[in-house]
């Protein structure tokens, strides 16, 4: 496919283009998939977030995996992906490979294990992650553990999150996480040290109408937003938002 993105501007300078081919594979067989993004620099959408411009990137990821019928191992899944991008005034924006492996396990839990190398000068980042979710078949429940390290932008990095839901009802159910970031440079760029906490919620009246919520506190501030929804089969949908859903 091939997907040509403007925003307010004129011009050439005013046109992000996507292009990808893909191929979705099940057990037993290989998927693929590869894009082509151009952004400009002058490229500023109004209703997206378009974090890095001025470049053209190529990718590729491969993935394969199988599940079994019986056995401890319920199913596995491997993927890499390969990054190039340069600035369309020339010269290497990034380059990077990232692969991981999924494993899920008849018991109801997962693990699985990541890397990402990216040379982004003048940086060179390599981050490790895995990742741990217990009663996986139980989205109202379930709990997922994630964890990250390694060097970003010049600084030791680290991430960890802990999230675990609950079903107080039919109808009503929580989702409680905490988070931790640090990234400390070696220089005298101001080292990140943030511990957040996140609370939501969702109150279903049926299956079409329901009410949403969202609180976020860390040491830097404290928002939430309510909000109400209303997705219907025919009619119009609904949805109705008060406070900072930032």
């Amino acid at each position: 496919g091939v997907a040509l993105l403007q925003n307010s501007g004129n011009g050439p300078e005013s046109v992000a283009t996507r292009a990808y081919v893909d191929r979705y594979a099940g057990s037993g067989m290989l998927g693929w998939h590869l894009f082509y993004n151009r952004i400009p620099k002058e490229y500023q959408p109004e209703l997206a977030f378009v974090p890095e411009t001025d470049k053209h990137s190529i990718g590729a990821a491969l993935e394969y995996g199988k599940e079994y019928q019986k056995g401890p191992l319920r199913s596995w899944w491997s993927e890499m992906g390969l990054d190039y991008a340069t600035h369309l005034t020339g010269g290497l924006f990034y380059e990077g490979v990232s692969p991981g492996l999924f494993l899920t396990f008849r018991k109801n839990w997962s693990l699985g294990l990541n890397y990402n190398y990216s040379n982004r000068p003048p940086n060179r980042d390599r981050v490790m992650g895995f990742n741990v979710g217990l009663k996986i078949r139980d989205i109202y429940r379930q709990t997922q553990l994630n964890f990250r390290s390694g060097r970003l932008d010049g600084g030791d990095y680290m991430f960890a999150a802990l999230r675990q839901g609950f079903k107080l009802s039919e109808k009503f159910s929580l989702a409680l996480s905490v988070e931790k970031l640090s990234l400390n440079y070696p220089d005298d760029r101001e080292d990140l040290d943030v511990t957040q906490g996140v609370l939501s919620g969702v109150y279903d009246f049926t299956a079409e109408r329901g009410i949403v919520f969202r609180l976020v506190g860390n040491n830097k501030g404290a928002n939430g937003y309510l909000a109400y929804r209303q997705e219907l089969r025919q009619g119009m949908d609904i949805f109705l938002v008060l406070g900072d859903p930032n």
